[in-house]
């Protein structure tokens, strides 16, 4: 796989990387090129730990390529383990600090534009679409998520999870990675290249629970109750409708509550029956009970 000039030589066997790389030293003597081995890193990717004295020897440009744990390719750290736990880990540090930095940079501007700012620069996520859902490390980048929104709308820091996403009108986090993963898999599915379409269709209705891109399939078609075979209807309106009816009329009353003494905080109109300590007060109530 080639990207500009990051090259990744995926092999099932020693031999077979050894011939790769071959050619890859056939290619730059030709072509008056180098490929520089202390920039190229070898993972063994196994669910077995492999003593490191039987590990094969690797060479480019007549010097030895170096073992990793773990090494990043466009942005994503890839893992010998195969487990998605260490980039998601990365990425949540990230994220911390943009949402840090958003909040720092924007202090003295009102909720409503710190929200939008921190959904511009702080919501990429670049290379979840790639993340396993049902990893347990997804909820701890949706817990930073959910305490950079209190810190946006300078609500406590117990405030009820299930009202920080209607309060912003957005879906909550877990809900748009399901959706990423979805709206990437659709594009796989339908792609130009036979090769993307062949791998990507084989992973969600052939390997399953298997294939990573499967696994996450049948989580999204359990979690918004579709069959496998209809996976490929699921669109954002689905996923909607499931966030919405996750919410009760009670709590859509409350929120609605909330928003206006928020409003009133944050000047957008004014109201003189509360001071500002019995404003807070009871917005501090209303998001906590």
């Amino acid at each position: 796989m080639a990207y500009a000039d990051d090259v990744v030589l995926l092999a099932p066997t020693a031999r077979a990387m050894r011939l790769m790389l071959h050619i890859c030293d056939q290619y730059a003597q030709k072509y008056d090129m180098v490929f520089n081995a202390s920039k190229s890193k070898c993972l063994v990717v196994s669910h077995r730990k492999l003593v490191k004295s039987v590990k094969p020897a690797f060479y480019i440009g007549g010097y030895e390529i170096e073992y990793v744990d773990s090494w990043p390719h466009l942005g994503n750290l890839v893992h010998v383990s195969g487990n998605d736990k260490h980039d998601i880990g990365n990425k949540k540090n990230a994220l911390c600090g943009q949402i840090n930095n958003v909040l720092c940079y924007f202090a003295r501007r009102d909720p409503i534009t710190k929200l939008r700012l921190m959904r511009i620069y702080c919501g990429s996520l670049y290379g979840s679409v790639l993340w396993d859902l049902t990893n347990v490390c997804v909820e701890d980048v949706c817990t930073v998520w959910r305490k950079g929104l209190r810190r946006v709308w300078n609500i406590p820091r117990h405030t009820r999870s299930h009202l920080l996403a209607p309060l912003c009108g957005t879906l909550p986090l877990r809900e748009e990675l399901s959706w990423r993963f979805i709206n990437f898999t659709h594009s796989c599915l339908t792609s130009n290249s036979e090769s993307v379409r062949f791998v990507a269709c084989h992973g969600v209705f052939y390997r399953r629970m298997l294939s990573p891109i499967g696994r996450n399939a049948q989580y999204c078609c359990s979690r918004y109750n579709v069959r496998l075979a209809g996976f490929a209807s699921i669109d954002k309106s689905v996923i909607w409708r499931y966030s919405r009816a996750a919410v009760s009329d009670d709590v859509w009353q409350r929120v609605s509550f909330i928003l206006e003494l928020l409003f009133i905080r944050c000047r957008f109109y004014s109201m003189d029956l509360l001071t500002q300590t019995e404003l807070d007060s009871l917005i501090d109530f209303m998001c906590t009970y």
